[in-house]
């Protein structure tokens, strides 16, 4: 009875050796697990933040965006006006040419300063004119490329 007693006990020390076993591998399992738990919560705080700073860039880079298209749209509805400026300019400078023709072959003139200073004008008036051309295909093709940019962005 004694013998049976000790293979009894025996094998009651390998299933307890065996139930510790089995527990150390669940430990070694279980943090195995909250090790990755930790290394998966410090990834999401990291795209938390990443997402947060670019919301941010995205809302700064929409006003940006929405003040540079109201500023093409005030650019765009002056530039009519603009154009309204140059052709009266123009109309001007032609009659201001035309007038120092007149004058200088005039007999009446005896003042060849006065000839001068309005062909002075004229050439300025002129250079002006060329200027504000200019200006004016620089906001042309800025707005062409305005209007591009927010077709490709929209």
């Amino acid at each position: 009875q004694m013998r049976s007693s000790v293979v009894s006990l025996e094998r009651e020390l390998e299933r307890v050796k065996e139930e510790i076993k089995e527990v150390e591998t669940l430990k070694k399992e279980r943090e195995h697990l909250e090790s990755e738990l930790e290394k998966a919560e410090i990834e999401r705080s990291t795209y938390v933040s990443e997402v947060r700073e670019l919301k941010t860039q995205l809302n700064e880079t929409l006003s940006k965006l929405r003040v540079d298209q109201n500023e093409r749209q005030k650019v765009a509805g002056d530039l009519p006006k603009a154009q309204e400026s140059l052709a009266s300019l123009e109309r001007e400078l032609g009659k201001v040419v035309g007038d120092a023709k007149v004058i200088e072959n005039s007999d009446v003139c005896t003042e060849s300063e006065l000839t001068d200073k309005r062909l002075n004008v004229a050439v300025n008036l002129n250079q002006d004119v060329g200027h504000l051309k200019k200006l004016l295909v620089s906001v042309s093709q800025m707005l062409s490329k305005g209007r591009e940019h927010y077709q490709l962005v929209g």
